[in-house]
């Protein structure tokens, strides 16, 4: 729940669409050909981005920190105040950009700037005055219209800007894959977008009844098959079937609806399992959905993607070493944390769920997991890295290899029901595993560090959803 209203962070920071870049030397390089009036022009505007765009991400960090285990409900006091936050920093700067001079070949641009910038503020004080009152229905719709926003500018902006806009690797992975989108393109993520919200509405159904104590799994499965389960993606694909893609985007709009088509048969099987009380059922089709969406996420353009996920997870950084290997290892990491990492049994959702069944269920996915993991290790083997890198390398490989050992040994005792060695990798209750594969997660990310292949590991050890980098490895 918290991650899904943290996208409006996202939105508000991404749609700021003011010129920026991240370093002086990209900015010396990325203004080349400019004239002096023009380069000066860029310098301003990237010093009044870059001050709002710190200001407003240390507000956010600041609303949902130590946010774990906790409803967006309870978070709504800080989360007002950080965007009373930023719709000052976006006034200041506002008033700042309409103080500059634009030369002629920025004019419309500057004007396209301070008009989207005149919308974020108003939507951002309707979603402050929701957040007042409690209304995260409206907070959901005015993400919305600030994805929307975001997209707008980054599609109008001209070519020379669209690389400068907004610091953070949110901003600039959005100015990537909503840079050069025509207006037709623009409309049809807003249409799919509204298909998401539709999910995203009924998922905080879900939410708001596993906020509640239940005496029994059974009692818990009846509540969620009261409050849905089994009926969101089927409303998703309802809105989204009736979208006409622009050419560019026929074959990505297929395969969405490829993915809604698995996901609605998954969610039918979900709610089969709800209604029968059977827990295990109900843990294996929810992975399987969520190893669904994973495979959708890596296989449709991700401009689409990005509709309802963060931009920074989807582009590879600029300026990658090593060139095609950099490239070749950031995707291949990219594809075990999608595919491998971050799919497990979803045991967090039934904080009263046996140990057996649940070791039942991590006995019915794990191979899925171990064979997905084993890719991995076969696609990296076959990278060949230049001699800096060798090292880095060896490493990731060796955490990739020391992660199916792992698992393996824990799908051995869950297929023998060995509760007792079960719970010696990590509390069953919640993530199963999760203290000894963080260990191995942490001991990876410690010893790449100050290694030359850091830049190219780098978004593969950003921290997992809902966790800090010092609560997930406390030592480091």
């Amino acid at each position: 729940m918290v991650n899904r209203f943290r996208m409006s962070l996202v939105a508000v920071l991404v749609a700021i669409a003011v010129i920026a870049s991240a370093c002086s030397d990209d900015s010396s390089t990325a203004a080349e050909g400019a004239t002096g009036t023009e380069a000066a022009y860029i310098d301003s505007v990237e010093a009044i981005s870059t001050e709002m765009g710190t200001t407003i991400e240390d507000a956010f960090d600041s609303a949902f920190e130590n946010s774990e285990g906790r409803s967006f409900e309870q978070l709504l006091p800080g989360y007002s105040v950080a965007l009373g936050t930023a719709i000052s920093a976006e006034l200041d700067a506002l008033a700042q950009i309409e103080a500059l001079d634009p030369p002629a070949a920025f004019e419309t641009d500057h004007e396209r700037i301070i008009e989207a910038s005149r919308g974020r503020i108003e939507a951002l004080t309707r979603q402050q005055a929701a957040a007042d009152t409690g209304d995260t229905e409206l907070i959901a719709q005015i993400d919305l219209e600030l994805g929307s926003i975001m997209r707008d500018v980054l599609a109008d902006l001209s070519p020379e800007l669209t690389s400068y806009v907004v610091t953070t690797d949110r901003g600039d992975a959005a100015a990537v894959l909503f840079g050069d989108l025509d207006a037709e393109e623009t409309e049809y993520l807003d249409a799919v977008a509204t298909g998401w919200d539709e999910f995203n509405r009924r998922n905080r159904a879900f939410t708001e009844t596993l906020q509640q104590s239940y005496s029994s799994n059974e009692l818990l499965l009846l509540a969620l098959l009261d409050a849905g389960a089994g009926e969101a993606f089927a409303a998703v694909r309802t809105v989204i079937v009736g979208i006409d893609p622009p050419p560019s985007y026929v074959e990505g709009h297929a395969r969405l609806l490829a993915y809604l088509d698995e996901a609605v048969a998954l969610d039918t099987t979900i709610a089969e399992a709800a209604e029968t009380g059977n827990v295990v059922a109900f843990e294996v089709a929810n992975y399987d959905l969520s190893l669904a969406g994973g495979r959708y996420s890596l296989e449709a353009p991700a401009s689409l993607v990005a509709v309802n996920s963060d931009p920074a997870n989807l582009v590879p950084p600029d300026d990658l070493p090593a060139a095609a290997y950099g490239e070749a290892l950031w995707q291949s990491l990219q594809r075990f944390r999608i595919l491998a990492l971050e799919r497990q049994v979803g045991s967090g959702v039934f904080p009263i769920v046996s140990d057996d069944k649940l070791a039942e269920a991590m006995a019915l996915v794990l191979p899925t997991n171990i064979e997905l993991t084993e890719e991995s290790v076969a696609v990296i083997e076959a990278l060949a890295p230049p001699a800096e890198f060798q090292a880095g390398h060896d490493r990731i490989l060796a955490y990739l290899r020391g992660l199916i050992e792992l698992r393996q040994s824990i799908l051995q005792a869950a297929t023998a029901g060995d509760l007792e060695t079960l719970q010696t990798y990590g509390v069953l209750g919640g993530f199963a595993a999760d203290r000894a594969e963080t260990e191995l997660w942490c001991a990876a990310l410690a010893d790449l560090g100050d290694d030359p292949i850091e830049p190219i590991t780098a978004t593969f050890f950003r921290p997992f959803a809902g966790g800090s980098l010092d609560r997930l490895c406390p030592a480091g």
